[in-house]
């Protein structure tokens, strides 16, 4: 029995903001297969194309090699980015020589931006908001009518605007907190 000869196969993960790219690379003519579509198929947009073909055209190896891609997750921009640094990483497992050109041009680092954690964006989360302040007020109205013993308050006047504290501007002279400017 004889041992089996090593395929000549190199697998690279990559990722970019929420997005995963698994990438093999195989000696061949240049064929793209990225989740069952061409190159073209699946990023329309030149501009990402060229982003992705980086990685080779630093190597001078566009077209060398048969590129099959799995993408997850995130955007377009982001498995874009993620489907460079999958190749970047697998170019260097073919051949360690690439790594100091791939160093160079920036293209083994992971880019760690990603979308800051925080409040949602957007006109439907502004309107959320909203009534869940109005619907606050309007049950700290019923508490504060319970523990006083007052009247319950009626919707007319749960959702009345409150009059303001400050009757004095702070930056009248000897108004309380001026600062004397």
């Amino acid at each position: 029995m004889t041992a089996p000869t090593p395929e000549l196969r190199w697998h690279a993960i990559g990722r970019r903001k929420e997005s995963v790219a698994r990438v093999y690379l195989t000696p061949g003519s240049g064929k793209w297969n990225i989740n069952g579509r061409t190159l073209g198929d699946y990023f329309p947009r030149p501009s990402l194309v060229s982003h992705i073909q980086q990685p080779f055209t630093a190597t001078d190896t566009l077209g060398a090699f048969d590129v099959k891609g799995n993408c997850r997750g995130g955007g377009v921009t982001g498995q874009a980015g993620a489907m460079r640094l999958g190749i970047a990483r697998a170019l260097c497992l073919a051949d360690d020589r690439h790594r100091k050109k791939l160093r160079e041009q920036g293209l083994l680092t992971r880019d760690p931006r990603a979308v800051a954690p925080g409040r949602a964006s957007g006109s439907s989360s502004l309107n959320g908001s909203r009534s869940s302040v109005v619907g606050s007020r309007c049950c700290r109205l019923q508490d504060r009518a319970e523990a006083t013993g007052d009247r319950e308050p009626t919707t007319e006047n749960a959702f009345r605007r409150q009059p303001s504290r400050r009757l004095i501007p702070r930056w009248v002279p000897g108004a309380p907190g001026w600062r004397g400017r």
